[in-house]
């Protein structure tokens, strides 16, 4: 625990800091934690920093006579920002007779020139609330919370689940892992493709299928039968979402479109995910993952300079559309609570890969110039990329001037801070080449976890590049609760990976993904009202 948090900044365009770096070490030695943003800073850089590093006081030093000035852009933008909260106190040469005019700014205090470090650090630590003396030692790592004993927010919700491969089940599954019941609708004696298509299997479930459903019932329904659709038609009565991911026009034919399940149940919610959507010239032809990654643009930019495109790792493509559908789902079955009506819900997977083009498409708006691949760097901020070292590669990513004279501190090169060559994001997106070499060889010289501490101690975000199973081991992982281990079907363990929202009212506790219809009998009894000889004559007619 410190004694407060604060940012100094030089803004102005003075040609040295020292005053501003001596002032900075006199709080740090009182126990306040100092981030220190460097040289010529404009009051947008300043205010960005503050709102960003969660400071309680800023501290401008201003030598160049535009104390005014600069010091009223800055309480303007703290109050556009909604961080008028934040204090602020200026130091320099400042004419006595501007001092009333700062304080009418909203400027906390003014230290003229010469006022001691000490009275300095007094007011400051008055100003602040905080009492004086050492700073105490620092506090332990916190330990997990407790687990919530309430109930998961959509505990209530019943969903029909028609999704097959990975981008469906996918957001069915975050809807079941925020506590819906969620009853998957498979096709008797096959069922989901993905039972079956895996190099791995888990307890006698591929992997594939395991990944998207787990914490799900299974319900087997041929719905190419009339008896088959008529028994979904009354499940729907008794639902509130139905999720699906055929190609646009299959629900029409089978009859069982937005329009007929509206009919049975006004309030339902349907979520749809298809390649292209439900409209456009391009809604009926066929996608997976890797065509989703490949017409939305994404994976033109992925993969090294001059090297053919190549797919993320991750099949974002499937998995963010499904996360895009979940949140519309939700978002649907709220207006339904207000209007007794629901909605159906079109979500593409080429829709969601233009919208995670993000700012880039704006930079192709604003230059006209067509974004290209930057392999693990970015095209307009400096250091921002992966670097090798001895044990494992590191990810920095100095967003920002206020990052730079703590990551040169880390990487003993001081020498760098006020280097006109870097010493600005712009000098050294354009000095890159000359950087970048001289970067990658001190990387090199030491081990990833010295590095780790040294750019921590500093904050510097940086991490080291995990494999998977390095990512799923890592302590922060089990703090959170990522990985959770639940009894198979066929008795053995069985890891999932955890839901990755978390509530102070608690989750829904993990279950296995089903096994083919294994929920028939239950569902069909308690919603339905089936008996046993009801249920045994659709199944010897091959309905269920």
């Amino acid at each position: 625990m410190t004694a407060g948090r604060i940012l100094v900044a030089k803004p102005g365009l003075d040609g040295h800091d020292r005053g501003a770096k001596i002032v900075a070490q006199a709080l740090r030695d009182a126990g306040f934690e100092v981030v220190y943003t460097g040289l010529r800073q404009r009051p947008t850089e300043i205010v960005a920093a503050a709102v960003q590093e969660d400071v309680d006081l800023i501290g401008l030093s201003i030598l160049s006579g535009a104390h005014l000035e600069l010091t009223a852009k800055v309480m303007r933008l703290l109050a556009e920002a909604g961080a008028a909260g934040i204090k602020v106190v200026v130091g320099g040469v400042i004419p006595d007779e501007d001092v009333p005019a700062l304080l009418d700014a909203g400027v906390a205090r003014v230290f003229t020139a010469g006022v001691p470090l000490d009275t300095l650090v007094g007011d400051i630590r008055a100003l602040l609330g905080t009492a004086s003396g050492p700073a105490p030692a620092p506090t332990p790592a916190p330990k997990p919370a407790p687990k919530a004993t309430g109930t998961p927010p959509l505990t209530g919700v019943r969903v029909l689940d028609l999704t097959r491969y990975l981008a469906g089940p996918h957001g069915s599954q975050l809807l079941a892992q925020l506590g819906a019941e969620v009853i998957k609708v498979e096709p008797p004696e096959r069922g989901d493709p993905m039972r079956s298509v895996s190099l791995y299997f888990q307890d006698g479930l591929a992997s594939h299928f395991v990944s998207g459903n787990a914490g799900k019932k299974s319900v087997t329904l041929d719905l190419h039968r009339p008896e088959g659709r008529r028994i979904f038609l009354e499940l729907v009565t008794k639902a509130d979402v139905v999720m699906e991911n055929y190609r646009p026009g299959t629900l029409a034919r089978l009859g069982l479109d937005y329009p007929q399940l509206a009919a049975a149940n006004p309030r339902i919610v349907l979520g749809s995910i298809s390649g292209f959507g439900q409209t456009g010239p391009w809604r009926d032809w066929a996608s997976f993952d890797l065509v989703a990654q490949a017409v939305g643009g994404g994976m033109s930019l992925t993969g090294e300079p001059g090297r053919p495109p190549v797919k993320m790792g991750l099949p974002v493509g499937d998995l963010v559309a499904g996360v895009v559908a979940a949140l519309g789902v939700v978002a649907a079955l709220c207006r339904a609570r207000e209007t007794g009506r629901g909605a159906a819900v079109d979500v593409s997977m080429m829709d969601v890969q233009l919208s995670l083009v993000s700012y880039l498409a704006h930079y192709y708006w604003a230059s006209g110039r067509t974004p290209e691949p930057e392999g693990s760097g970015h095209p307009n901020i400096v250091p921002y990329q992966i670097f090798p070292t001895p044990t494992g590669y590191l990810a920095v990513a100095v967003y920002g001037d206020h990052f730079w004279p703590g990551f040169c501190r880390a990487l003993e090169l001081p020498e760098l801070v006020a280097d006109p060559c870097y010493a600005t994001n712009e000098a050294r997106c354009a000095h890159r080449e000359p950087l970048e070499p001289l970067l990658t060889e001190r990387l090199a010289s030491r081990p990833r976890e010295e590095w780790m501490a040294r750019l921590a101690a500093e904050g510097v975000p940086a991490g080291p590049v995990h494999r998977v199973d390095e990512a799923l081991a890592s302590p922060q992982a089990e703090a959170r609760e990522m990985v959770k281990r639940v009894k198979g079907p066929g008795g053995g363990d069985l890891l999932l990976l955890g839901c990755p929202i978390k509530f102070s009212s608690g989750e829904a506790a993990p279950s296995a993904p089903p096994t083919l219809g294994q929920h028939t009998d239950e569902v069909l009894r308690e919603l339905c009202g089936y008996d046993e000889t009801r249920r045994s004559s659709l199944r010897r007619e091959g309905v269920i």
